[in-house]
């Protein structure tokens, strides 16, 4: 398939009525469609969230891939680092801003791409946008970057994923495969006591936050330092490339350990209803198990066939557990979908 030149991904627009929406541009569809083999990929996802710092760092960690001729003004991205498009696990990285910016480049326009109504009270768009990132985009996110230097503080840092925790991960899996986070950390020139005292402070907030365990909403927290100005670019970054990389590994893992590593197809499809989910309820968690069923739904009759199945076995003398079989046979034959276990 022809690949695309558009990164975007996620935008929140304002209808006429006022009414807010969450705009799909496709990006991710697009990247599962240009992948040799979408059924037996299975893809990581890491997120960046920051401003010029942030972008200077896409540029040495994907150097193949055009950042700047490619930039975009939507809230979200999304690209698939061309170096591993053939392997087995195609390295997919979103980027974000902290704060919502409109994207002028489509105002005025109309888009053939169908928009999700927000149904919940939102009081700003930046509400939206950080619903976006704590209960859709990091329920399928292995690691997610932030860079220190693109926050007016020490503090900022600690409001924002403080406010990420608050909003309540949308995931019913296991806690073992919430995201982990990078904390990204400015070159330090000098000997600076007071930065290493907001450091400090920083995950002194962190590890004990007033809403519980920060591990509920993320499974691991670091921090790196780049490396200092003398050196060349790519050795000043290779502190958080190799970070970035152990953490991916183990976040794959993890998920290989639990039964939840998705091929790209499953993420593409998961994810579209996680957004209606997030756009329609911010309440309830997302079932990955339901939504698995959201085109083959479960029978209605399913529960009442199976006691009449067990009665019947009763009445000839056969116990449950000798009837279990057949039943457990009989589900897996009524709910198989063509290419699941290809």
């Amino acid at each position: 398939m022809q690949q695309t030149n558009s990164n975007n991904w996620l935008e929140i627009k304002s209808g006429e009525s006022g009414q807010l929406t969450i705009l799909d541009h496709g990006r991710l569809e697009g990247l599962v469609a240009e992948l040799v083999n979408s059924g037996d990929q299975c893809p990581s996802l890491c997120v960046f969230l920051g401003t010029k710092s942030k972008e200077a760092c896409l540029r040495q960690l994907y150097p193949h891939n055009n950042i700047n001729r490619r930039a975009s003004n939507t809230s979200v991205r999304l690209r698939c680092d061309v170096a591993t498009q053939r392997m087995p696990r195609p390295a997919f990285f979103a980027d974000g801003d902290l704060t919502y910016k409109p994207s002028f480049s489509s105002l005025g326009k109309q888009t053939a791409r169908p928009e999700q109504p927000i149904t919940w009270q939102a009081h700003s768009f930046e509400t939206v946008l950080q619903i976006i990132y704590a209960r859709l985009l990091f329920l399928f996110t292995d690691v997610v970057c932030i860079f220190a230097a693109d926050f007016a503080s020490y503090s900022d840092v600690a409001d924002f994923l403080i406010s990420i925790h608050r909003a309540r991960s949308a995931s019913l899996l296991p806690a073992s495969i919430r995201p982990r986070v990078v904390i990204v950390l400015a070159t330090n020139l000098v000997d600076n006591k007071m930065e290493e005292t907001e450091v400090e402070r920083l995950q002194c907030r962190l590890n004990m936050c007033e809403t519980g365990p920060m591990s509920a909403s993320f499974s691991a927290i670091h921090m790196v330092r780049l490396g200092h100005h003398t050196l060349s670019d790519y050795s000043r970054y290779q502190p958080l490339r190799d970070l970035i990389k152990g953490q991916i590994h183990d976040m794959q893992s993890a998920r290989e350990d639990t039964r939840t590593l998705l091929s790209a197809n499953h993420l593409a499809a998961l994810f579209s209803l996680a957004l209606r989910h997030t756009a329609e309820d911010i309440r309830q968690p997302f079932d990955f198990v339901q939504a698995s069923r959201a085109y083959h739904p479960v029978s209605l009759s399913l529960g009442p066939n199976i006691v009449h199945y067990q009665e019947l076995g009763s009445q000839v003398g056969l116990c449950s557990e000798e009837l279990a079989p057949s039943v457990a046979s009989a589900l897996l034959m009524d709910h198989y979908i063509d290419g699941m276990l290809d």
